[in-house]
């Protein structure tokens, strides 16, 4: 008969000790709803008793998401361009006639 607590091995116990440990040397601790009131009524003055953001957004660093893809790698167009380039008559497709031959 299978138990029904869950099983844990070597792999699954160092997964999560090195998460933990991880998060401890880069300061991650959880963010609690616990500053301001516990409580608010519908009114803009109950409102504004709250803090505007919480501390994790307000400390927050801007940051851009890039991906180089593989569309990228004709530099023109978009990242439609693989579809684009076989289709007779779009600017894909004689471009690539243009400077790859043809795409078929």
């Amino acid at each position: 008969m299978m138990s029904s607590s869950p099983r844990f091995n070597r792999r699954t116990l160092l997964a999560g000790t090195g998460g933990v440990a991880a998060a401890g040397l880069l300061g991650i601790r959880p963010a609690f709803a616990t500053e301001g009131p516990q409580s608010y009524t519908p009114t803009w003055a109950s409102v504004d008793q709250h803090p505007p953001a919480p501390q994790w957004f307000q400390d927050a660093k801007f940051g851009i998401y890039w991906h180089w893809g593989v569309f990228s790698v004709p530099a023109y167009a978009n990242e439609w361009y693989p579809r684009n380039m076989h289709n007779n008559g779009s600017n894909e497709n004689n471009h690539h006639k243009s400077v790859y031959g043809d795409p078929s």
